[in-house]
Protein backbone atom coordinates (compact mmCIF):
# COMPACT_ATOMS: atom_id res chain seq x y z
CA UNK A 1 0.00 0.00 0.00
CA UNK A 2 1.07 3.65 -0.85
CA UNK A 3 2.47 5.69 1.60
CA UNK A 4 0.63 9.07 2.34
CA UNK A 5 2.92 12.02 2.06
CA UNK A 6 0.48 14.16 4.09
CA UNK A 7 1.12 15.04 7.47
CA UNK A 8 -1.77 14.63 9.75
CA UNK A 9 -0.89 17.27 11.93
CA UNK A 10 -0.48 19.68 9.08
CA UNK A 11 -3.31 19.06 6.38
CA UNK A 12 -6.66 16.82 6.63
CA UNK A 13 -8.98 15.95 3.65
CA UNK A 14 -12.77 15.16 3.69
CA UNK A 15 -15.30 13.93 0.81
CA UNK A 16 -18.89 14.41 1.15
CA UNK A 17 -20.37 12.12 -1.35
CA UNK A 18 -23.83 12.92 -3.03
CA UNK A 19 -26.52 10.20 -1.81
CA UNK A 20 -29.23 11.74 -4.75
CA UNK A 21 -29.30 14.10 -7.24
CA UNK A 22 -29.10 17.39 -5.22
CA UNK A 23 -28.20 15.61 -1.41
CA UNK A 24 -25.23 15.12 0.26
CA UNK A 25 -24.44 12.43 2.58
CA UNK A 26 -21.62 12.98 5.82
CA UNK A 27 -18.49 14.20 5.14
CA UNK A 28 -15.97 11.81 5.66
CA UNK A 29 -12.09 12.14 6.26
CA UNK A 30 -9.57 10.38 4.30
CA UNK A 31 -6.52 12.02 4.92
CA UNK A 32 -4.94 8.60 5.67
CA UNK A 33 -5.41 7.46 1.57
CA UNK A 34 -3.81 10.68 0.64
CA UNK A 35 -0.72 10.20 -1.80
CA UNK A 36 0.19 13.45 -2.49
CA UNK A 37 -1.52 16.92 -3.16
CA UNK A 38 -0.81 19.84 -5.46
CA UNK A 39 -0.44 23.31 -3.95
CA UNK A 40 -3.16 25.19 -2.68
CA UNK A 41 -3.51 29.01 -2.91
CA UNK A 42 -6.05 31.56 -3.60
CA UNK A 43 -5.96 33.07 -7.23
CA UNK A 44 -7.85 35.36 -10.03
CA UNK A 45 -9.14 34.26 -12.95
CA UNK A 46 -7.67 36.75 -15.64
CA UNK A 47 -10.50 36.39 -17.67
CA UNK A 48 -12.88 37.32 -15.36
CA UNK A 49 -11.65 40.04 -13.79
CA UNK A 50 -13.28 42.40 -15.61
CA UNK A 51 -16.61 41.08 -13.85
CA UNK A 52 -15.07 40.33 -10.41
CA UNK A 53 -15.31 36.69 -10.48
CA UNK A 54 -13.13 35.75 -7.53
CA UNK A 55 -12.06 31.47 -6.81
CA UNK A 56 -9.70 29.19 -5.57
CA UNK A 57 -7.59 27.22 -8.70
CA UNK A 58 -8.39 23.62 -9.23
CA UNK A 59 -6.39 20.94 -6.61
CA UNK A 60 -5.35 17.71 -7.66
CA UNK A 61 -5.14 14.71 -5.46
CA UNK A 62 -3.51 11.30 -5.96
CA UNK A 63 -5.28 8.90 -3.89
CA UNK A 64 -4.18 5.04 -3.00
CA UNK A 65 -7.39 2.76 -3.95
CA UNK A 66 -5.87 -0.33 -2.26
CA UNK A 67 -9.49 -0.28 -0.23
CA UNK A 68 -11.58 0.21 -3.11
CA UNK A 69 -13.21 3.31 -1.18
CA UNK A 70 -12.38 5.65 -4.20
CA UNK A 71 -14.01 3.18 -7.14
CA UNK A 72 -16.95 4.66 -8.80
CA UNK A 73 -20.35 3.37 -7.46
CA UNK A 74 -20.46 -0.18 -9.27
CA UNK A 75 -18.02 -0.86 -6.20
CA UNK A 76 -19.58 -2.22 -3.41
CA UNK A 77 -16.67 -1.43 -1.67
CA UNK A 78 -16.74 2.48 -2.76
CA UNK A 79 -17.31 5.64 -0.93
CA UNK A 80 -19.64 7.37 -3.22
CA UNK A 81 -23.17 5.40 -3.61
CA UNK A 82 -24.19 8.11 -6.29
CA UNK A 83 -21.02 8.37 -8.11
CA UNK A 84 -17.58 11.02 -7.53
CA UNK A 85 -19.26 13.59 -9.93
CA UNK A 86 -19.67 16.37 -7.64
CA UNK A 87 -18.59 14.82 -4.49
CA UNK A 88 -17.90 17.82 -2.32
CA UNK A 89 -14.18 18.11 -1.28
CA UNK A 90 -12.48 20.39 1.78
CA UNK A 91 -8.97 20.32 2.64
CA UNK A 92 -8.22 22.39 6.13
CA UNK A 93 -4.37 23.03 7.73
CA UNK A 94 -3.40 22.56 11.55
CA UNK A 95 -1.33 23.61 13.59
CA UNK A 96 -0.95 25.26 16.78
CA UNK A 97 -4.11 27.40 16.66
CA UNK A 98 -6.59 24.57 15.26
CA UNK A 99 -8.07 23.65 12.12
CA UNK A 100 -8.77 26.19 9.25
CA UNK A 101 -10.34 25.48 5.95
CA UNK A 102 -8.36 26.19 2.92
CA UNK A 103 -9.67 24.61 0.44
CA UNK A 104 -13.73 24.28 -0.84
CA UNK A 105 -14.24 21.95 -4.09
CA UNK A 106 -15.84 19.36 -6.16
CA UNK A 107 -14.81 16.19 -7.74
CA UNK A 108 -15.05 16.75 -11.70
CA UNK A 109 -15.27 12.65 -12.78
CA UNK A 110 -14.22 13.31 -16.01
CA UNK A 111 -10.87 13.93 -15.08
CA UNK A 112 -10.82 11.01 -13.02
CA UNK A 113 -7.69 9.00 -14.12
CA UNK A 114 -6.92 5.29 -12.73
CA UNK A 115 -3.55 3.22 -12.03
CA UNK A 116 -4.47 -0.08 -12.22
CA UNK A 117 -1.64 -1.42 -11.88
CA UNK A 118 -0.46 0.70 -8.26
CA UNK A 119 -4.10 1.20 -7.30
CA UNK A 120 -4.19 4.47 -7.34
CA UNK A 121 -7.23 7.70 -8.02
CA UNK A 122 -5.86 10.77 -9.34
CA UNK A 123 -8.36 13.28 -8.74
CA UNK A 124 -9.32 16.98 -9.93
CA UNK A 125 -11.09 19.26 -7.76
CA UNK A 126 -12.36 22.50 -9.21
CA UNK A 127 -13.10 24.85 -6.67
CA UNK A 128 -17.11 25.11 -5.14
CA UNK A 129 -17.68 27.96 -7.85
CA UNK A 130 -17.67 25.58 -10.77
CA UNK A 131 -20.98 24.13 -10.10
CA UNK A 132 -22.18 27.32 -12.09
CA UNK A 133 -20.46 26.54 -15.31
CA UNK A 134 -22.32 23.31 -14.68
CA UNK A 135 -25.56 24.25 -14.19
CA UNK A 136 -27.28 25.73 -16.98
CA UNK A 137 -30.73 28.52 -16.74
CA UNK A 138 -33.38 26.98 -17.34
CA UNK A 139 -36.22 29.07 -19.76
CA UNK A 140 -37.44 32.07 -18.67
CA UNK A 141 -35.86 32.07 -15.21
CA UNK A 142 -34.88 35.50 -15.29
CA UNK A 143 -37.90 37.62 -16.26
CA UNK A 144 -38.80 40.70 -18.60
CA UNK A 145 -38.79 44.02 -16.34
CA UNK A 146 -37.44 42.35 -13.77
CA UNK A 147 -34.64 43.72 -11.74
CA UNK A 148 -31.17 43.12 -11.27
CA UNK A 149 -31.32 42.20 -7.65
CA UNK A 150 -34.33 39.62 -8.12
CA UNK A 151 -32.63 38.29 -11.81
CA UNK A 152 -29.65 37.74 -9.55
CA UNK A 153 -31.51 35.76 -6.99
CA UNK A 154 -33.32 33.51 -9.53
CA UNK A 155 -30.12 32.70 -10.98
CA UNK A 156 -28.60 31.23 -7.43
CA UNK A 157 -31.29 30.24 -5.80
CA UNK A 158 -31.47 26.77 -6.94
CA UNK A 159 -31.26 23.50 -5.60
CA UNK A 160 -27.93 22.34 -7.80
CA UNK A 161 -26.19 25.86 -6.66
CA UNK A 162 -27.43 25.72 -3.09
CA UNK A 163 -26.71 22.17 -2.12
CA UNK A 164 -22.86 23.27 -2.81
CA UNK A 165 -22.93 27.20 -2.18
CA UNK A 166 -24.75 28.95 0.62
CA UNK A 167 -27.55 31.12 -0.94
CA UNK A 168 -28.41 34.15 1.64
CA UNK A 169 -30.60 37.11 -0.11
CA UNK A 170 -29.36 40.21 2.67
CA UNK A 171 -26.31 39.27 0.82
CA UNK A 172 -27.36 40.42 -2.64
CA UNK A 173 -27.06 43.60 -3.43
CA UNK A 174 -25.30 44.69 -7.00
CA UNK A 175 -23.98 47.99 -7.20
CA UNK A 176 -27.32 49.52 -10.32
CA UNK A 177 -30.05 48.29 -9.34
CA UNK A 178 -31.29 47.90 -13.51
CA UNK A 179 -34.24 46.91 -15.02
CA UNK A 180 -33.62 43.29 -17.36
CA UNK A 181 -35.60 44.25 -20.79
CA UNK A 182 -34.82 40.61 -22.33
CA UNK A 183 -34.92 38.00 -19.66
CA UNK A 184 -34.46 35.47 -22.76
CA UNK A 185 -30.80 36.34 -23.17
CA UNK A 186 -30.26 34.10 -19.92
CA UNK A 187 -32.02 31.32 -21.13
CA UNK A 188 -29.88 28.18 -22.13
CA UNK A 189 -26.49 29.20 -21.22
CA UNK A 190 -24.40 28.45 -18.05
CA UNK A 191 -25.00 29.80 -14.80
CA UNK A 192 -21.81 31.90 -14.84
CA UNK A 193 -22.52 32.73 -18.05
CA UNK A 194 -25.48 35.04 -17.40
CA UNK A 195 -24.11 35.61 -13.86
CA UNK A 196 -21.15 37.85 -16.16
CA UNK A 197 -23.93 39.71 -17.90
CA UNK A 198 -25.61 40.96 -15.19
CA UNK A 199 -22.45 42.02 -13.18
CA UNK A 200 -20.88 43.88 -16.29
CA UNK A 201 -24.41 45.58 -16.75
CA UNK A 202 -24.53 46.32 -12.95
CA UNK A 203 -21.28 47.50 -12.30
CA UNK A 204 -20.93 44.80 -9.42
CA UNK A 205 -18.61 41.35 -7.97
CA UNK A 206 -19.48 38.05 -7.35
CA UNK A 207 -17.44 36.55 -4.81
CA UNK A 208 -17.82 33.54 -2.18
CA UNK A 209 -17.25 34.49 1.83
CA UNK A 210 -15.45 32.33 3.98
CA UNK A 211 -18.69 30.90 5.32
CA UNK A 212 -19.37 29.69 1.53
CA UNK A 213 -21.68 32.24 0.92
CA UNK A 214 -22.35 33.77 -2.46
CA UNK A 215 -22.14 37.22 -2.35
CA UNK A 216 -23.06 39.95 -5.14
CA UNK A 217 -21.90 43.54 -3.93
CA UNK A 218 -20.27 46.94 -5.69
CA UNK A 219 -17.42 47.00 -7.31
CA UNK A 220 -14.46 48.78 -5.40
CA UNK A 221 -11.24 49.98 -6.98
CA UNK A 222 -8.35 50.27 -4.72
Amino acid sequence: MAKSTITPIQYKVYFTPRTALNTYGDEVEVSAHIISTSNMKKSIDAADFDIGVFYYGDVKLKIDNYSGKFSDQYDVRSLFPYGRDLAKVRVSYNDKNGESTVFNGLIDDKATKFNFEKEEVSLVCPSNDSVLRAIRVAADTVSNGETAQNAFKSLLNKSEITSVLTYDETLINPSSNITIDDGSKFDNIPTRDAIAKLLIATNSVFTITDANKMKISARTFN
